[in-house]
């Protein structure tokens, strides 16, 4: 279920439970889709007790990723992974913690002292199975963004498409930095928003047509490129993407 193909072809199925094993590895649409297929009705039967309808349930595992996740957003606060909003019916989630320490009987001689040895964002995960913060060394915690985030916009006094290059091609590039896309208005009422992040990790041809896309779906006025690092790139690359673009 890591992929929407794979995870289309549980449509038409009915199950009474399911288990996503490793749910970090699996995004928050494909486990929508799993719960479309919650529907199977199944008479739970026990030895010495009435039958009764088996409580249809779905299950959940993972070693804890970053609190960014939606996991963490589900289990631990009860929000929405989309809309950020509080869940409906909060009590439907629950959850509880294993650490390797409660199954040392099972494990391998040396296994624990193994985790212990790791670095310390690694054992707050694997050891403490605790959810790590969701980008380290961040300058604005997740919670500060969350309570400033504004659900009703005014009207933009004006509009920036803002590019921060980096060397980074569509291929072999997982050890260059990711180019930098936002897009930001100055509200009527004087503040200013962040509307979008476009921020992607891929060559000029991409990020070119991602920042000019941005620029038309916004009603933009102009596209601001960072001169430190390939200022005229971002010049050539936007002006290719579209050639009437407002460029500074």
């Amino acid at each position: 279920m890591d992929d929407k193909e794979r995870t289309e072809k549980i449509l038409g199925q009915e199950y009474a439970t399911i288990y996503l094993n490793e749910c970090s590895q699996i995004p928050w649409g494909s486990v929508g889709v799993a719960l479309t297929r919650l529907a199977q009705k199944v008479t739970q039967q026990i030895e010495g007790r009435e039958d009764r309808p088996l409580q249809p349930r779905m299950y959940y595992d993972c070693n804890p990723p970053s609190k960014a996740h939606w996991s963490y957003l589900v289990f631990i606060q009860k929000r929405d992974p989309e809309t950020k909003a509080n869940l409906p019916r909060p009590d439907d989630y629950a959850n509880f913690q294993i650490n390797p320490q409660d199954n040392a009987e099972n494990l391998s001689d040396g296994y624990l002292d193994t985790l212990s040895g790791l670095s310390a964002r690694l054992r707050k995960r694997f050891l403490d199975g605790n959810f790590a913060d969701a980008t380290p060394n961040q300058l604005f915690a997740a919670e500060t963004i969350d309570k400033w985030r504004a659900h009703e916009l005014p009207d933009m006094v004006r509009v920036i498409v803002g590019v921060d290059p980096s060397g980074s091609g569509d291929v072999d590039n997982a050890d260059n930095d990711a180019i930098g896309i936002v897009v930001g208005g100055l509200g009527t009422d004087g503040n200013a928003y962040l509307l979008e992040d476009c921020t992607v990790k891929a060559g000029p041809k991409t990020w070119g047509d991602i920042a000019a896309s941005a620029y038309d779906r916004h009603s933009a006025d102009i596209v601001v490129g960072e001169i430190n690092f390939g200022g005229a790139m971002v010049k050539h690359v936007i002006e290719t993407a579209r050639p009437r673009t407002p460029f500074k």
